[in-house]
């Protein structure tokens, strides 16, 4: 959505079509559901319940293999025509972003002869059913295996140019069977800098309540029940570093203990807190097993605040960053904030105006 709305204050005609909007995201930037796609009572008939019951037959099926996935698994249908919209027919590039349960995969590339721009955000494009691979189950291989073939098979006859947000994921997307046909680049998400920069540390803490006299480590997923995002080993080291503050953004899990050095802020939408926090913080860690980008590392190094993972997803590019530490070795303690050089590799590598010019440039190449 950030470059959507870069695009358009640079004057750029574009539209945003998408399965499920919120509130904030209204038509007049140019935002459109799903909802507008289906204009006559035969078609709402076969789209919204014939093809959809199909749909979900399948998914029961499917989940009936698969009981137990390591992260969200989908198949390449959905009920919805994407084609028929009016947004597409005006386009004269598609740009796909993540397209789980809305593009139905067969139906699309049997009738688009446009040219499409397709920027990673997971393994779904390029593999069968999943989305990560850090730990997929056995009982999915086979399925994973033949839907990527039948992938491959649909856009034989396709213009398509993959976008990779690390150059970790666009190695990944090369060396498979299903997009390594293409043509690839690597643009790093943008980070709007008026969202995420550098602000009164002191006030920030002040403000949010947090402790001055003990080093802040700070993290940040959408769901801290996620598997994948390693949440229950933070607390699990919490709970051994009593010298430290732990804040964890994001949707609480309910069987996850209360300590008196954690903090569970619950999900934050707005982003001038989030950055607010960011800025609160002595480091930001990131435990996730994989990684297509790493958006709360890019954030925060906007924000100032260094980092610290495993060398995957965009972190692989900075591990020679002084802002930067692999999260095995790292001694938290002894972590020094380095705001200025921190937002200068931050800016150098994902400022919003710099990568949708990147964009821009590949937009003007496509053919």
């Amino acid at each position: 959505m950030d470059l959507h709305e870069e695009l358009l204050r640079q004057g750029i005609h574009s539209r945003y079509l998408c399965l499920n909007l919120t509130k904030k995201h209204s038509a007049d930037r140019h935002y459109y559901t799903h909802r507008r796609i289906y204009t006559s009572f035969f078609r709402k008939l076969w789209h919204l319940y014939i093809k959809a019951a199909w749909v979900n037959c399948k998914y029961r099926n499917m989940e009936t293999q698969i009981p137990e996935p390591n992260d969200a698994i989908t198949l390449p249908y959905s009920s919805f025509d994407v084609t028929l919209d009016p947004l597409y027919k005006e386009a004269d590039i598609i740009h796909l972003h993540w397209t789980g349960r809305f593009l139905d995969w067969p139906s699309f590339f049997r009738k688009n002869r446009k040219p499409i721009v397709w920027t990673l955000h997971d393994r779904n494009p390029f593999s069968g059913i999943l989305h990560c691979a850090a730990d997929f189950p056995s009982a999915g291989e086979v399925l994973n295996t033949k839907i990527a073939l039948k992938k491959a098979c649909w856009l034989k006859k396709q213009r398509i140019w993959v976008v990779g947000p690390s150059e970790q994921y666009t190695e990944f997307s090369l060396k498979s069977n299903v997009l390594g046909q293409f043509p690839h680049c690597t643009i790093h998400h943008g980070i709007p800098e008026f969202y995420f920069h550098p602000v009164d540390r002191y006030k920030c803490k002040e403000k949010h309540d947090l402790p001055h006299d003990r080093k802040i480590v700070l993290s940040v997923a959408s769901d801290l029940k996620r598997k994948l995002k390693g949440f229950s080993d933070l607390i699990d080291f919490a709970k051994t570093r009593s010298e430290l503050f732990f804040l964890f953004i994001g949707k609480k899990d309910p069987t996850a203990p209360d300590l008196s050095n954690v903090r569970y802020t619950g999900s934050i939408e707005d982003r001038s807190v989030l950055n607010e926090l960011y800025n609160s913080a002595d480091l930001t860690i990131s435990n996730s097993k994989e990684e297509s980008f790493g958006l709360t590392i890019a954030e925060s190094l906007m924000a100032g605040t260094p980092v610290s993972g495993r060398k995957i997803g965009l972190l692989r590019s900075l591990s020679d960053s002084q802002c930067f530490q692999e999260l095995e070795n790292i001694p938290m303690i002894n972590v020094k904030r380095k705001t200025e050089s921190c937002t200068e590799i931050g800016r150098s590598h994902f400022d919003l105006i710099i990568q949708t010019k990147k964009y821009l440039t590949l937009y003007a190449s496509v053919k």
